[in-house]
């Protein structure tokens, strides 16, 4: 199982655009955010749960209980054996320039032994498909500011088992570290 979330951790990072601002930094550091130790990476991941601070080299980010479902305001998934997996997030950007970000920047797997066990969210192939509440497909985070909203993404009704995945990807095409939320579903 470990061996195929790496794989599809790789293959992700081949296929998606992350966001950055300026480059590697020489150092990681820890910072306190809100009251919670925020978790950095250790010898290139960053491993925690819902709810747990992740500290990049940018933004925090901070994944709170998903949930499956049906129906998403009037959005459903394509066909009858998929769900919708809604994932409340909160990023705060920590650097010291406006970040862009984008919906591509993240990504969900889930225990599956098939090398395409992940998806984006809906928004990546198409942005009309945006409701309330949802995190737009692309934004500028201003220095500190904190955005929260859903990332809703189209998953098989039968899996199990979801993390969401980001890999830090600097201006250089240079890639950092991975940071992976093992996802509580209420």
């Amino acid at each position: 199982m470990k061996k195929q979330i790496w794989n599809r951790v790789i293959a992700a990072v081949l296929l998606a655009a992350m966001s950055g601002c300026g480059s590697r930094p020489k150092e990681e550091t820890s910072a306190p955010v809100a009251g919670n130790a925020a978790l950095t990476p250790q010898n290139g991941y960053a491993r925690g749960t819902s709810g747990d601070v992740m500290q990049t080299h940018w933004f925090t980010i901070v994944a709170e209980e998903a949930s499956l479902t049906d129906a998403y305001a009037d959005l459903t998934p394509a066909a009858e054996d998929r769900k919708l997996l809604v994932v409340p997030v909160t990023v705060t950007n920590t650097c010291d320039t406006d970040l862009s970000m984008y919906d591509v920047d993240f990504q969900v797997q889930w225990d599956d032994d098939s090398e395409n066990a992940f998806t984006m969210p809906l928004t990546v192939e198409d942005a009309a498909r945006f409701r309330d509440g949802m995190l737009e497909d692309s934004y500028v985070l201003a220095v500190n500011e904190t955005r929260s909203g859903d990332l809703v993404f189209e998953v098989p009704a039968d899996a199990s088992g979801f993390a969401m995945v980001y890999q830090e990807v600097f201006e250089t095409g240079e890639t950092g570290d991975i940071f992976i939320i093992t996802l509580t579903i209420k």
